[in-house]
């Protein structure tokens, strides 16, 4: 994987946007993060390594560990809804185990390619099974599989989980209220 790659596909802690979040307004922080994100909390290290032996200490802050104290800087972990340079934008934003995806989730209960969120031409953001192994719910309500149904639309604040996985979607606005009440 290439640097510009691997930096897409990085994993950030609330705190690494607290002073774009203070300092920008709403379009200049879209135009330099993303329009959405998602939000863990916890480290991914309290996941299901997809295979014995693999660590994911390279996604886990300091702080993010179980004798520590909570501290929102670095124990929520912050996922960009975007895609890898490069990629057209009429693409969707892939999530899942393998490092080929946009957004990789390291756990044995994500299928190596999940599911993927679109984003209309209006901004708003849909979300479609890719016929994994363990499915995926938005708002307690399952996902049509690819080819099942339809993709479903994303709310902020909707909790999606993954496998086994869950996470927050908000978009940007909201991440940024978020931040500025957590961190400020």
């Amino acid at each position: 994987m290439n640097e510009a790659s691997q930096e897409s596909t990085a994993v950030k802690c609330l705190g690494d946007y607290k002073e774009a979040c203070l300092n920008l307004d709403d379009v200049a922080f879209t135009k330099q993060y993303a329009g959405a994100f998602l939000v863990h909390h916890g480290p991914f290290g309290k996941l299901n390594a997809p295979f014995s032996g693999s660590s994911t200490v390279g996604t886990e802050g300091p702080g993010t560990l179980p004798d520590r104290p909570f501290n929102p800087q670095v124990d929520f972990l912050v996922l960009e809804v975007k895609r890898r340079s490069g990629s057209s934008t009429d693409e969707p934003v892939w999530l899942g185990r393998s490092q080929d995806n946009d957004i990789v989730i390291p756990d044995e209960s994500v299928s190596a390619v999940h599911a993927s969120i679109n984003e209309s031409g209006s901004g708003v953001f849909t979300l479609q099974d890719m016929n994994s192994m363990n499915g995926t719910i938005v708002d307690d309500e399952a996902v049509p599989a690819l080819g099942m149904g339809e993709s479903i639309p994303l709310r902020s604040a909707a909790r999606i989980v993954i496998g086994t996985v869950a996470l927050s979607f908000l978009y940007a606005k909201d991440f940024r209220i978020l931040a500025k009440r957590l961190l400020g």
